[in-house]
């Protein structure tokens, strides 16, 4: 009698199992992925902000980020300061993709990280930002970026990944982004303030356009 109730409840399970790795498959495959315009549209000029240059990354890169879309810039404003945006789209982080912490990805390329904070836009009390300054040899960079997807700004890893799994339930989407901003910086006296204040306008300045590619 119990082997026979052992088998049965063997059974159950193995057939649950099917089920929900079927489910899973399924929900995969229905994904609500909302359409979006591709980083090629991105503004050429934003407020006081040209666009300078495009990066490509190199294969390696590539690999190890995996992103099914990214934007790569340098932009200069009218007094010559320059800002790196970075970002990073995922259509969707089911299937084994995520987005890449640079707490992970930054000492990963050989840069140290000596301060890390957050802090929050001064016009936007929810929207929040982690803030590191990073060294490699000579350089020095001020470091901000966040994660964006789904409606949300959010710096905090950990949030993203709480609402990453209740929208996948609740919406089915796991779409993102990482969007980075970096200026050069210097430990020199009256450098890195003029520097940070150029890096929270462009912030300001891209953060209407980012739905249009991220989106809500």
């Amino acid at each position: 009698m119990n082997s026979r109730i052992k088998y049965f409840a063997m059974l159950i399970f193995m057939l649950a199992a099917a089920a929900y790795t079927s489910y899973l498959t399924q929900a995969r495959e229905r994904e609500n992925v909302p359409q979006r315009e591709t980083f090629d549209h991105f503004p050429e000029q934003i407020g006081d902000w040209k666009i300078y240059n495009t990066q490509t990354l190199d294969q390696r890169v590539l690999g190890l980020l995996a992103p099914d879309d990214y934007i790569s810039r340098t932009y200069v404003n009218s007094e010559g300061r320059a800002v790196y945006l970075f970002i990073a789209y995922y259509f969707s982080q089911r299937s084994g993709k995520t987005l890449h912490s640079p707490q992970n990805c930054l000492p990963g390329a050989g840069w140290e990280i000596i301060q890390r904070g957050r802090m929050n836009l001064p016009d936007n009390s929810s929207a929040t930002l982690n803030d590191f300054t990073i060294a490699k040899e000579n350089a020095r960079m001020i470091t901000y970026y966040w994660y964006q997807g789904r409606g949300r700004m959010v710096a905090s890893e950990y949030w993203d990944k709480v609402y990453g799994v209740q929208d996948a339930v609740f919406k089915n989407r796991t779409d993102a982004a990482l969007v980075r901003v970096m200026v050069d910086s210097s430990d020199k006296p009256g450098v890195e303030e003029p520097q940070r204040k150029a890096a929270l306008d462009f912030i300001n300045q891209i953060r209407p356009e980012l739905a249009r590619f991220i989106p809500n």
